[in-house]
């Protein structure tokens, strides 16, 4: 019995051991992974007050810095796509940028947007006044970049219109998968937001979480697929994120702007 009893105990030590979670290593800021040469992964993350991405090899070495050019008054908001051959043929490393500016009007705010495609040595491939939000999306056998613009009317609401740019390559690789993504409309909101998938296969059925700006969840409720509503007139206004979860997965988390 004292044999069996140590046979047991050390086997629950390996699988312990072999099921521990370890922690490599921590960015500062925001950080997410991309594929550059269908083969080798990196880290890149956005650094908000230097206005830099920084792009760190698997083995968390600094790999690249590529700085980003924004407007007085603006601050970085949001960095996507990074990659090679996304939006021309050549090799060099493209990615595309967000800005945003907060402005106080005489009882409440508004933000104006902007939007910026370049690669690594700054070279601009575009610029869109009041870009706030882009996707990546794949129509036949070619893809398409739409851009949405925000404009804000002084009746209190965002005037949005939508650009739709063809793509440099005709054919891209499978990193146009990492680029899909889970994002909310009309974002800043004041009544409800939509939670839409550009993935073709979205989920289902997920775990919908709210949280303000100090951690504290703020709402739950139950994400039933692409489209899915979610009320929040009765927050305050300010900076929140949300999070998809599906068991114990995170499948997104994003920022939202109630007003």
């Amino acid at each position: 019995m004292k044999h069996l009893t140590l046979t047991t105990g050390m086997l629950l030590i390996a699988v312990c051991a072999m099921s521990q979670i370890t922690l490599e290593n921590t960015y500062n800021y925001s950080a997410s992974v991309t594929e550059l040469n269908d083969e080798d992964y990196y880290y890149y993350l956005m650094d908000v007050p230097a206005s830099q991405c920084r792009i760190y090899t698997s083995s968390h070495v600094l790999y690249k810095t590529i700085y980003l050019s924004i407007p007085d008054g603006y601050y970085l908001s949001d960095v996507k796509f990074v990659g090679t051959n996304l939006f021309n043929s050549d090799a060099l490393i493209e990615l595309l940028y967000i800005y945003e500016k907060y402005v106080p009007t005489e009882s409440s705010y508004y933000f104006q947007y902007g939007l910026s495609v370049i690669n690594e040595d700054g070279y601009s491939l575009l610029n869109l006044p009041n870009g706030g939000w882009a996707e990546l999306n794949k129509i036949k056998n070619e893809h398409r970049l739409l851009a949405y613009s925000y404009i804000y009317n002084p009746a209190g609401y965002y005037e949005v219109t939508t650009n739709v740019y063809k793509i440099g390559q005709t054919t891209l690789n499978s990193k146009i998968s990492q680029a899909s993504e889970y994002y909310a409309f009309p974002n800043p909101a004041s009544q409800a937001i939509t939670i839409y998938s550009s993935e073709e296969n979205s989920l289902n059925e997920a775990e919908l979480n709210i949280y303000d700006s100090s951690g504290i969840k703020v709402k739950q409720q139950i994400y039933r697929g692409n489209g899915s509503k979610v009320q929040v007139d009765d927050l305050p206004a300010g900076l929140y994120h949300y999070t998809l979860k599906e068991g114990n997965k995170l499948i997104a988390s994003k920022k939202i702007i109630i007003r």
